[in-house]
């Protein structure tokens, strides 16, 4: 969709600055309402007004006025939306995370990684999926590393992000992680790897369902959990040999 301009008309009524207006005044509604639409035009009269507001409103107006940008795709927010993931409210780091994901200016892959982790090591999911839009295989990388980490919550954490992200370049990794010495850690590379559908994971699968006696906290064995995710494996290979027109399509979700 072509943007519109300060030489267009207004279309149907449209108009940026009572948008503008709404996203800095108006109702929680109102101000989505605007963001969506001042993204759907690509409006890039708005671009400026909206950087103003990353400094000068509250925080739900900072957040829309995030997503707007994000969803219009002018590189001259990329600056401001920077020097947001420093800001101390975690809320406005993960609009500002989002919005550079969505902009899609590589450059600031640097600073995603910055703000990547929190003090302990963990991931902030917001801030992983913008820095794999911009480059999967380092998100993969950043993750496969970590399943690694000396922390037990910090791999688990890592394994439950991959199930989320599902890449097939992650399979080893996740498959070596079944051999983890943390039941929790092996119940999410499980749970990833029959999310996922790849079939090099089958073997790897069926042997813990055979062999892994653990139980997680929440009282899931991990032969039912390995049982399960050895369904899914196969599930997913018998929907890849229907002829096209017959696959049924499972669409991912949204990273917002």
């Amino acid at each position: 969709m072509s943007s519109v301009n300060s030489n267009d008309q207004p279309e149907n009524g449209y108009s940026t600055d009572t948008l503008l207006h709404s996203i800095s005044t108006g109702n929680a509604e109102a101000r989505r309402s605007a963001t969506e639409t001042l993204g759907a035009h690509r409006d890039k009269d708005a671009v400026l007004p909206l950087i103003r507001y990353l400094v000068s409103g509250g925080i739900d107006v900072r957040c829309e006025a995030s997503r707007a940008l994000g969803m219009i795709g002018d590189e001259r927010a990329v600056t401001p939306l920077v020097a947001m993931l420093e800001h101390p409210i975690g809320d406005l780091r993960d609009c500002a995370a989002w919005a550079l994901g969505q902009i899609g200016d590589k450059h600031v892959i640097e600073a995603l990684e910055r703000v990547l982790k929190d003090d302990e090591g963990f991931m902030n999911a917001v801030v992983l999926k913008a820095l794999m839009k911009l480059d999967k295989a380092r998100g993969i990388d950043l993750l496969s590393a970590a399943l690694t980490a000396p922390r037990n919550e910090l791999r688990t954490q890592a394994a439950g992000l991959l199930h989320d992200i599902g890449d097939e370049r992650a399979t080893r990794s996740l498959i070596a992680a079944l051999d983890d010495e943390d039941v929790e850690v092996r119940a999410n590379a499980v749970w990833a790897l029959g999310n996922m559908g790849d079939q090099s994971a089958l073997q790897a699968l069926r042997w813990t369902q055979s062999h892994d006696s653990g139980v997680t906290v929440l009282g899931h064995r991990m032969e039912d959990l390995a049982a399960e995710a050895v369904e899914n494996v196969e599930s997913h290979r018998a929907r890849s040999s229907q002829p096209p027109d017959t696959q049924q399509e499972f669409p991912l979700d949204a990273p917002w």
